[in-house]
């Protein structure tokens, strides 16, 4: 599947059948806010009594709360397959599935990474990478509480040793007044309507997010 399909697919699939639930981000104290790349403990999780499989390193994001990537074959479709991203919050030990994400199509792998901003609990911002032999890109989500919404992708790369890798480590992400900016500190990687990549300025492009979905601006 070539990298622009997979996104295509993504989107549209998502658009139609994501779970997503209301979660705002809205700006209570005024002025201009970093969110921050925020480690949190990693572990290995058994899903297999939800059917969940292939399941690939959590995040812990709380006592009883993860993100994982693992992959639900009894929702898998034509167009909807592959890795998905979880919510899965652990109620009297038994796992219980309060988000799942669209497919990730032919990914290896999905790396989820939690951005928190420093000066708000919540929304927590979630970049999850996918990709194989390269990366795919990234998609975005919303997450507060136990209400998580997808808002769109960052179909980017940059370009380590001629490989398309992933954008996370220098991705930027402020929020200012009710509005997300998502920037770079490294000029990036973008696949064409002619399968070549070109490269975009770092301080050319960025995404924006007020209420709806990501919307990308080239310069």
């Amino acid at each position: 599947m070539s990298f622009k399909k997979f996104w295509v697919i993504m989107s549209f699939i998502c658009l139609l059948a994501c779970n997503s639930s209301a979660v705002s981000v809205t700006d209570e104290t005024g002025g201009q806010k970093e969110y921050l790349k925020t480690d949190f403990p990693g572990e290995k999780m058994d899903l297999s009594s939800i059917r969940l499989e292939n399941c690939q390193s959590a995040v812990r994001l709380r006592k009883n709360l993860f993100l994982v990537p693992c992959r639900n074959p009894k929702k898998d479709s034509e167009k909807d397959y592959g890795l998905r991203l979880f919510l899965i919050e652990k109620i009297k030990g038994k796992p219980v599935i309060r988000f799942q994400s669209h497919g990730a199509g032919d990914s290896y792998y999905m790396k989820p990474s939690v951005f928190k901003n420093v000066k708000a609990e919540k929304p927590l911002i979630i970049l999850a990478e996918a990709g194989a032999e390269f990366s795919y890109g990234i998609g975005v989500y919303l997450l507060s509480d136990l209400q998580m919404k997808y808002i769109g992708e960052l179909d980017v790369t940059v370009n380590e040793d001629d490989t398309p890798s992933s954008a996370v480590p220098f991705t930027k992400i402020m929020q200012k007044g009710d509005e997300l900016i998502f920037s770079f500190t490294k000029d990036l990687l973008m696949l064409q309507n002619n399968g070549e990549y070109i490269t975009i300025p770092k301080d050319q492009i960025r995404y924006r997010y007020i209420g709806k979905r990501l919307e990308k601006t080239i310069n």
